[in-house]
């Protein structure tokens, strides 16, 4: 079919990028009305259409699925499909913890929360955020991406309530309270004490 909007124009939609704007309501749906036609050429032979209020991405073997909003921005900031997320596998859920949401990825897995942002957590790290509740741990939900470049090829990623970090052949292991105080006041990886190789133990 061809939709038009007075300002925004007459665009065509089909497929399976018309089925997923369809699943979100058409012109009535979080997405509003096209703003393009579909393009194609993408990686891995995918394709997109741009909307008011986001777009819908689709490649073979994967779907079709928009993104919107802040998730969208930082998928943007990635490098959409060329980057290390690649393509949505998922729409975007919400009513997590504190009015969050998340989208999965082909890479990884975008949060949001107002008042935190939107970041993204992949490998090792995630695994371990995962282990530990997601959103729902100690730990909270990612304040910053993943930093790498550390002492030894590690990374460190930034949480509400403390950070995880992961070096090749030692693991990734999370960090908050006291203990990571006193581990960041001796230099964090860089001290004599390194990397953590466990996560914090209680009950002694």
């Amino acid at each position: 079919s061809i939709h038009y909007a007075p300002g925004i124009g007459a665009f065509a939609t089909g497929g399976a990028i018309r089925t997923a704007w369809a699943a979100q309501g058409f012109e009535n749906g979080k997405l509003g009305y096209p703003a393009g036609h579909e393009y194609c050429g993408l990686a891995g032979g995918g394709c997109y259409q741009a909307f008011e209020n986001g777009s819908i991405h689709f490649a073979p073997g994967v779907g079709a699925y928009f993104t919107t909003g802040a998730i969208r921005g930082t998928w943007s900031v990635q490098g959409f499909e060329t980057g290390k997320l690649g393509y949505p596998t998922g729409n975007e859920i919400c009513g997590l913890t504190g009015g969050g949401c998340y989208q999965t990825f082909q890479g990884g897995v975008v949060h949001y929360a107002a008042g935190v942002g939107a970041f993204a957590t992949w490998g090792g790290i995630r695994d371990t955020w995962g282990a530990l509740g997601f959103e729902k741990s100690k730990l909270g939900y990612p304040v910053s991406g993943e930093v790498c470049g550390l002492t030894g090829g590690g990374c460190y990623q930034g949480f509400q309530n403390g950070s995880i970090h992961y070096a090749t052949g030692v693991g990734a292991f999370a960090t908050w309270g006291a203990i990571r105080g006193s581990w960041g006041a001796l230099g964090f990886e860089k001290s004599a004490l390194g990397y953590p190789t466990a996560h914090e133990t209680c009950g002694l």
